[in-house]
């Protein structure tokens, strides 16, 4: 099943975590098993390749985060 990307804060949020714990983009890239050029279309939102669960599943679990921390508005990187 694939995620669609255009009406959440997941992209923006993804990009805010990975500058906050200081990931190259290579780095998570590698650690979700996607290529770079997949994870700069998902923080950019720029034509964002098809994203499976298991995509969002790696990225929330790298970050510990839940999904509803990820995919809300708030910034991600105040969640307690």
């Amino acid at each position: 099943m694939l995620i669609d990307l255009n009406n959440t804060y997941f992209s923006r949020n993804i990009r805010l975590l990975r500058k906050h714990y200081r990931l190259s983009c290579r780095s998570l890239a590698a650690l979700v098993g996607i290529t770079v050029k997949e994870l700069r279309q998902i923080e950019q939102k720029k034509d964002p390749p098809p994203v499976t669960y298991e995509v969002v599943r790696r990225l929330l679990n790298i970050f510990a985060l839940p999904a509803e921390v990820v995919f809300h508005a708030e910034d991600p990187r105040t969640h307690d």
